[in-house]
Parts: structure tokens; C-alpha cells; sequence
């Protein structure tokens, strides 16, 4: 007895889509400047000279800087980095992917859903390390601001709307 193959595609045609595609996986699209800035200053700290204008302001609202501090050190909290460092995330990402990768190699999936899939696991990831994150504590003023219970990368909840992923 003969089977034949009635599956309608080619294996090597959809892989070769993937050729050169990459999953973007951050504040993707458009934001406004102020989103990004606060983006990068809690992905990779900062270190912000005081102006005058910014020693008054911050008296203003209760910080009493003293006249010898020069810069405000903002710590590392790094939301996406520790994500992609992670060995953890990405044996569970292999885990999850090998069922979708049988269905593309039996030409149920198309293999740009591998790259989807992997663009919605990672997002989940860093929303949940925002959400998650403790360390380094915000300052006490800030804390004051933002209120109890609130995340330490969580305020209005702008920074984690904005994460997104994009195939390119």
C-alpha cells in the first residue's frame, strides 16, 4: 500500500519566509519622547546633574537636596535586559515553542507563528518583570506619590500599555 502526499505547501518555502526576520520585543511603534526617556532611565539608570531650577523644584516638592549633591543617581531596573538574560525564560520559550514548530513542520501553522508566538511570550515576560520588580526601592518621596500597593515600575500603568513586539 502507497500514500501519497497531499499536503499543499513547501517546507522550504516557509521556512526561507523566516530568512532574516527578527521579533522586536520593547516600545515598539510610535511613543511620545517623555515615555521613552522614562523607558531608558529605568532600563539603564541615570545619573542627572542638579540644576538650580531642579534644586528648587525638588525643594518644592519635598526633597531637600542638600547645596554639596551635584547629581541625582536614578538606579538600574531593568525590565527587558533581565528578561532576555534569562536562561530560564528562554528553556521555558523552547518548551512552549516545540509543539507549534511539529505543527509547522506538518504544514498546519505557517512559520511566521513561531515568530508571533515568541513576540507574545517575551511581552508577557517583561509585563510580568515590571510588575514583579522590587528592587532597588524608589525613593521615599516617590513612594509617597504613587501611593501603597503599587509596583516599583508602576504608575499609571504607561510603561507597561507601551510594551509591545513586532516581526521584522
Amino acid at each position: 500500500m502507497s500514500f501519497k502526499d497531499t499536503r499543499n505547501y513547501s517546507l522550504a518555502d516557509k521556512l526561507k519566509e523566516l530568512n532574516g526576520m527578527r521579533v522586536r520585543v520593547g516600545i515598539v511603534g510610535k511613543s511620545d519622547s517623555k515615555l521613552l526617556t522614562y523607558a531608558a532611565v529605568n532600563e539603564y539608570g541615570a545619573n542627572i546633574k542638579i540644576t538650580a531650577k531642579m534644586r528648587k523644584f525638588l525643594h518644592w516638592i519635598g526633597i531637600h537636596v542638600k547645596a554639596e549633591t551635584t547629581h541625582i543617581v536614578i538606579p538600574e531596573r531593568s525590565y527587558i535586559r533581565s528578561i532576555f538574560d534569562n536562561k530560564k525564560v528562554f528553556e521555558k520559550l523552547r518548551k512552549k515553542i516545540q509543539p507549534l514548530l511539529k505543527s509547522v513542520l506538518n504544514g498546519g501553522n505557517d512559520a511566521i507563528d513561531i515568530l508571533d508566538f515568541i513576540g507574545l511570550q517575551l511581552t508577557s515576560d517583561v509585563k510580568r518583570a515590571i510588575a514583579d520588580m522590587k528592587e532597588p526601592e524608589n525613593h521615599p518621596v516617590t513612594i509617597e506619590r504613587k501611593g501603597k500597593g503599587k509596583g516599583l515600575l508602576v504608575d499609571s500603568g504607561r510603561l507597561t500599555n507601551a510594551i509591545s513586539y513586532e516581526v521584522v
